[in-house]
């Protein structure tokens, strides 16, 4: 796909040394940032979670409530809770104000391969190997479980309403259930043999990174069965996922290269994806997340046993005709 370059201004760069707390040589398999921009939260093959101040790095808090691989960390969105979830089939939900222990939860009988707050930060969503989906209502204190047989699920999010919860699977299928009515679900089948790697929203639209083919994938809010484009991008299929901020609208993919792009739709629905920056590496990127402050980007990508690498970027002003390639809708998705 031919592009006319946009240059985004790196300025610079650094690493986060990585010691697991149980084995030094494992590296990080799971990463996220507080909304807040205080805290980075990893979670290591070695069963760790390390807790570091954003601005300084330093090492906070070490946890080891889990006895096997940290498979998916998150922050709320409001800043109070942190989660892990891990191959031990247990997740753990800590207070960020104290940093003791809210909820230890085992709802599940295989991994949890990842996991999500909800927008309202009410919420934590799981999915899991098992063939279920769990949903933990943090207020509440108490957890309820969704089960579609013979499907691993890999991932979850949230609709920017709290209302919705859709899963990927690792049979090339979605599933959306209302949290108003979670004993309804509607399922939408992809093309076989294809792993939905991770899902997030950007208003109403579902981006999805897709296994083997390095694809981003957009559905059209209105009909969900439909593709609304498919961008090829030059990730390997492990590790791929995405980090989308919401107010400028960024779109991160990770995998053995790192791939920064710039996603907007208009009332018309036309949509368009902006290449800015990429760089090939010899290292895999397990996950990765960002922040934005003040025209500055912040990207964090975990790179296993090379730590974590942190790029900040100076980004233009995304406005008036920045955009030089259209995405016009795409066939459904029955025909990836």
């Amino acid at each position: 796909m031919d592009c006319l370059p946009l240059k985004v201004k790196l300025q610079d760069e650094e690493s986060i040394y990585w010691k697991g707390a149980i084995k030094n040589d494992d590296g990080v398999k799971a990463l996220d940032v507080s909304e807040n921009g205080r805290w980075i939260g990893a979670g290591s093959w070695d069963s760790s979670i390390c807790i570091y101040c954003a601005n300084t790095f330093k090492l906070l808090y070490t946890f080891t409530e889990h006895s096997s691989a940290v498979m998916g960390v998150r922050f709320s969105r409001d800043n109070s809770k942190f989660c892990s979830g891990g191959a031990d089939m247990k997740a753990v939900i800590w207070s960020t104000t104290s940093w003791t222990i809210l909820h230890s939860i085992q709802m599940h009988s295989d991994y949890i391969m990842g996991l999500r707050f909800s927008p309202c930060s009410r919420y934590v969503a799981f999915a899991s190997n098992d063939s279920t989906v769990s949903v933990f209502d943090c207020r509440e204190g108490h957890g309820f479980l969704q089960s579609i047989p013979k499907r691993r699920y890999w991932t979850v999010s949230f609709s920017p309403d709290s209302k919705t919860l859709v899963a990927g699977s690792h049979q090339s299928e979605l599933t959306y259930w209302e949290l108003s009515n979670p004993a309804q679900n509607n399922c939408i089948k992809l093309k076989e043999s294809l792993i939905i790697l991770d899902i997030a929203y950007i208003k109403s639209t579902l981006i999805m990174t897709i296994d083997s083919q390095g694809l981003i994938v957009a559905l059209n809010p209105e009909r969900q069965s439909e593709a609304i484009f498919t961008f090829k991008t030059r990730a390997s299929h492990l590790g791929s996922s995405l980090s989308v901020y919401m107010p400028t609208q960024l779109v991160f993919v990770s995998g053995s290269s790192l791939e920064l792009f710039h996603f907007s739709h208009n009332d018309n629905q036309e949509f368009e994806l902006k290449p800015l920056w990429s760089q090939r590496s010899q290292t895999n990127y397990w996950n990765s997340t960002t922040t934005y402050k003040n025209g500055m980007l912040v990207l964090y990508a975990g790179a296993g046993k090379g730590g974590i690498q942190v790029k900040r970027f100076l980004l233009p002003s995304f406005k008036g005709l920045l955009f030089v390639q259209k995405l016009r809708p795409q066939p459904t998705l029955g025909n990836l």
